[in-house]
């Protein structure tokens, strides 16, 4: 082995701890990114893997009364590879014995004696349809699980008038349903109160006399097929029954909202770790430039002795190659470990069908590759800029920079008047001033690190007690089948353990603006409203009769401000209305109007209004919110739920639950995220601290061999460390606080909107943390030059 390669080897066994802090710096980013990216890809294979083994439909049509030969005629059209026709309606669940006694349903009918062509399902327990003539359903996983279904169970569904008795079949799973949502407006819907079930599909004709037609008829199309020209085709012959509805694949309800949770997951994915390799790079930058300038004296000598400077560039870039290739390999390893963990978490989370977790070898392979470049560049640029000195100069080690009376002093006269053990750890920030800078520097990039992953448990606790403490100021949501008189109110207000009740209208609505639009809701309001709160900022306002209120996320969808005109398509009505200011709501996109003008614009069809009697769209409601005592919420659930036209009762504390446990994997990967952010932390200020104290040994020698005790020098510069940390920490709050303001960003969608908060008791527990940080990272260095031998320090010429 060559001379100068001994050398190397040498130096990494001499220096182990802090090339070990460094490597572990790489380590994290490459791992970080590893786990985050490839359980993204993870989880998007899945989700086709999902709709591919399933089936899943390129496009939905629904039209009612649809011909079974119309149908058929379909299946002929070039590029059609399948369809599926079938029938899906909405009722009731009866379920008295059970906690919620009654929910909605949503039953979809399935061939009996084959499987579907489109939209198969995947029976997780229990068996398919049965040939015989017992009623049978299978249920959607999620509501089996909610309320203990298992195959054999028998469940009420009220069809019309009549309450019929099922059998459970089997507990399933399907393509439309891996999230469950009930519309494009209603992402959140409760397994307590909404439920899917399939049904064989002569049962459900005779059932709901509809021999012989359809209602939706389900499409997947040719591999090679215009799907825009299929749809031409598709909507042409049906053109005889009736203007068709086509709803694509990407705007199905459950497709998107996975599709904005992917997005949002993939951006964070990337960009976490990119930043994690960015401090990587400038940590382990300023350390090897530290660790290179500390050895000018060796590099002065090898080049006297005659070697080149090639050579001694690439004996420096050993180090960074040494480390950063170790490092990656196994940051590249535990990455693809992490990644199943995290898919797994995700698939148990959602139910999904199937899993593939095939290995990602283009993110292994370009993980391994970033965290080795990371590492050459961080290590070429101080080896360059130490090749630069001539021999002779090198030789000799760099003048101490010299500051005169540091401006600190000048500033608190008082200071100057403290004893040694005081004054020199503030010396030592301006005499060193590289050595500070890049520790304050250091522990910024860590302090911000921790902040951004802390901050995101903060801002969904915030958005979270936001909408169900301030917004949905409530306890109980009451939904009918249809809109009901207003008259009811007064009803539900005798009812023992009703504090308050009001009634709400929603209202499905397509708002434009110049070229954007979106589909979402409108919710109509009394004017003396005080269960659904209305707030900018901290500021709660009122309803406007002046024009519409939006949420705040729907200005960047729309692209509107404040004065501006929206247009509202209802389905039977239309009018226009300004934009009177924005409201905070974490959870959906919406917008609120007067309740009047609400019905105004509802218009209700002919046929409902006929069936409603004289309920029509002037004294309308289509839910009521409810706020009761909590000892009488049973007592006042059984009341409720005796109401003509009650749907379901969603209890909004149970509901809250439902939501944290949707975001469980959302706090695992943050919370991932802060493991790795404090781990870097502390082998970012580990490594720095410690080469802050052995890059000084000659000095700390000198002033114990003039009889400085022990517990001074651990003072001293226990002092200087906490100093240059609490300047780090302060700058590490500001970047924290805009790199969170970043992330919560990019992560928002229409799912989930949440604010830039971190709590003060997160800033307080931070800055603990990082003193407890430094007092450990200092333990080593100050253990090394106890024990070292005064005599052989100070006469050293080269470290």
């Amino acid at each position: 082995m060559a001379t100068i390669q001994r050398k190397l080897w040498r130096d990494l066994r001499r220096q182990l701890w802090q090339f070990a802090a460094v490597g572990l710096i790489v380590l994290l980013g490459v791992a970080l990114f590893g786990a985050s990216y490839m359980a993204y890809q993870n989880l998007n294979s899945s989700y086709q893997y999902s709709y591919e083994q399933l089936k899943f439909m390129d496009f939905l049509v629904t039209q009612r009364q649809l011909p079974g030969e119309a149908v058929q005629t379909l299946e002929t059209l070039p590029g059609v590879a399948a369809t599926q026709g079938r029938l899906q309606r909405e009722l009731r669940v009866e379920m008295p014995e059970m906690d919620a006694k009654r929910a909605e349903g949503r039953v979809i009918s399935l061939p009996l004696e084959t499987r579907a062509n489109v939209n198969d399902v995947k029976i997780e327990r229990g068996d398919y349809f049965r040939a015989d003539s017992t009623p049978q359903v299978l249920v959607l996983k999620n509501f089996a699980e909610y309320h203990g279904l298992e195959p054999g169970d028998i469940l009420a569904l009220t069809i019309g008038e009549e309450t019929v008795n099922f059998r459970v079949q089997g507990i399933a799973t399907s393509p439309e349903y891996l999230w469950v949502a009930k519309s494009a407006l209603e992402f959140f819907p409760s397994a307590r109160n909404f439920g899917v079930f399939f049904m064989p599909e002569g049962q459900m004709a005779e059932l709901f006399d509809t021999r012989g037609s359809y209602d939706q008829v389900a499409i997947r199309i040719a591999a090679n097929a215009d799907r825009s020209e299929v749809i031409e085709r598709v909507t042409e012959v049906l053109s005889p029954y009736g203007l068709p509805e086509i709803t694509v694949r990407e705007k199905w309800p459950s497709t998107r909202m996975l599709d904005m949770d992917l997005k949002a997951f993939s951006q964070v994915a990337v960009a976490f770790p990119l930043l994690f390799l960015a401090v990587a790079a400038f940590v382990i930058y300023s350390l090897l430039t530290r660790l290179i300038m500390a050895q000018r004296p060796q590099i002065g000598l090898m080049k006297a002795v005659g070697y080149s400077q090639q050579q001694i560039r690439n004996h420096y870039l050993g180090f960074a190659l040494v480390v950063g290739l170790s490092a990656s390999l196994l940051g590249s390893a535990l990455g693809y470990i992490l990644s199943i963990s995290a898919t797994r978490l995700y698939v148990k989370l959602l139910g999904l069908p199937y899993l593939n977790t095939d290995p990602r070898w283009e993110t292994i392979f370009f993980g391994l590759l970033a965290g080795l470049v990371v590492a050459l560049l961080a290590g070429y640029f101080p080896a360059r800029a130490a090749l630069r000195l001539p021999p002779a100069e090198a030789m000799r080690e760099a003048a101490p920079v010299s500051s005169g009376r540091p401006w600190l002093e000048r500033v608190f006269p008082a200071l100057a008047g403290r004893s040694f053990t005081w004054r020199l750890p503030f010396r030592s920030l301006f005499r060193s001033r590289w050595r500070s800078l890049t520790t304050i520097l250091g522990t910024a990039a860590g302090i911000a690190l921790i902040l951004v992953g802390v901050s995101f448990f903060d801002a969904f606790d915030y958005a979270i007690e936001q909408q169900f403490e301030r917004i949905q100021n409530y306890d109980l949501r009451l939904s009918f089948n249809s809109p009901r008189p207003e008259s009811i109110l007064e009803q539900i207000q005798t009812i023992d353990g009703i504090n308050r009740a009001e009634g709400m209208l929603d209202l499905p609505v397509r708002l434009e603006f110049g070229q954007n639009s979106t589909t979402t809701l409108v919710s109509g309001l009394a004017a003396n409203n005080e269960l659904h709160g209305l707030y900018q900022g901290n500021k709660r306002v009122a309803i406007s009769e002046e024009g519409i209120l939006l949420t705040s996320n729907l200005r960047q969808v729309l692209g509107v401000k404040v004065g501006d005109e929206v247009s509202v398509q209802a389905p039977s009505n239309s009018a226009s209305y300004r934009v009177v200011g924005f409201v905070d709501q974490p959870l959906g996109t919406q917008g609120f109007l007067p309740l009047d003008e609400v019905r105004r614009l509802s218009a209700l069809p002919k046929a409902l209004s006929a069936l409603l009697g004289r309920r029509t769209a002037q004294d309308s409601i289509s839910s009521i919110m409810i706020n009761s005592n909590p000892e009488a919420s049973a007592a006042v659930l059984d009341r409720l739920y005796q109401l003509d036209g009650v749907a379901a009762i969603q209890v909004m504390d149970r509901f809250r639950s439902e939501i944290d446990d949707l975001m469980a994997l959302f706090n695992g990967f943050i919370g991932v995220m802060v493991i790795f952010g404090v781990a870097l932390a502390l082998a970012i200020v580990f490594n720095i601290v410690t080469t802050n104290i052995l890059e000084r040994r000659r000095e700390i020698a000198t002033m114990r061999t003039i009889g400085t005790p022990r517990s001074k020098v651990a003072l001293m510069l226990t002092l200087e460390n906490i100093i240059t940390g609490l300047l780090g920490g302060l700058l590490g709050f500001g970047l924290g606080y805009l790199g969170a303001g970043f992330f919560i960003g990019i992560y928002n969608s229409d799912l989930l909107t949440m604010s830039t908060i971190i709590y003060p008791r997160t800033f307080v527990l931070t800055g603990l943390g990082l003193v407890l940080i430094l007092l450990i990272s200092e333990l080593p260095g100050i253990l090394s030059v106890n024990r070292m031998n005064l005599a052989e320090v100070t006469k050293e010429q080269f470290i």
